[in-house]
Parts: C-alpha cells; structure tokens; sequence
C-alpha cells in the first residue's frame, strides 16, 4: 500500500470507473499510478508546457504557491507567472513580505481580474 506524500498515512485504495485510485483518508489527495490520469480524464501530463528561464537559460520547474502552480527558476530564483496567478496569489496575506504590493495586487489587479474571469464564463 502507498503512503500519502503529504500526510505520510497509509492511502486506501478505492476504484473509479475501472481504475484502481490511492486516496489519503486524512488530507483527500490521491495518487494515480502511471498513465490512470489519461485513462480517467485523457489528459496526458506529459504535454504541458516546459519553460527556460530567460535569465539564465536553466529549465524551469514548476511549484505550487497557496494554491497556484508557478513556473519557478531553481537556478536564480526568477518566477513567471500566467495572466491571473499573481491575482490569486494576492487573495491570501502575505505570511511575510511586502504588504504594500499585497494590498495593491489586491484592490488594483482583483477587480481586473475578476472581469476577467466574468467575461470568460
């Protein structure tokens, strides 16, 4: 049996529609074997996007920041974020940091952002 990565329990193995899933009864996340995400959604991960870090060349890895996968330089520390993910970020107050750029994030790009969003639906 797997254990969650998050919670580091041991996972139950539940089946959705012929594919057997691993969910942590604790957290909720589920781990798929290879290959289960394409057969459950016809995803493929493997074709998303890879990004080399206009600074210095090195491939950047891609990290989850409250909620936002980022697109994130090992090498120099640069980030990209796509249209709406600094928007999203914002939403939550900085545990440190600028807390002037939070508010303006915030009460400058939110609106614009949520327009956005309004449009697209």
């Amino acid at each position: 049996m797997t254990k969650c990565v998050v919670c580091e329990v041991e996972m139950e193995m539940k089946d959705f529609e012929g594919v057997e899933t691993d969910v942590c009864p604790q957290c909720g996340g589920v781990w798929l074997d290879g290959g289960e995400l394409e057969t459950l959604t016809g995803l493929d991960p493997e074709a998303g996007r890879d990004l080399g870090c206009p600074e210095c060349g090195i491939m950047m890895n891609r990290k989850l920041i409250l909620g936002v996968e980022i697109d994130y330089c090992e090498s120099c520390g640069a980030v990209w974020l796509d249209p709406g993910e600094l928007e999203k970020i914002a939403r939550h107050p900085p545990p440190k940091g600028n807390m002037a750029l939070f508010k303006y994030v915030r009460n400058e790009l939110g609106p614009k952002y949520q327009r956005l969003m309004a449009n697209q639906q």
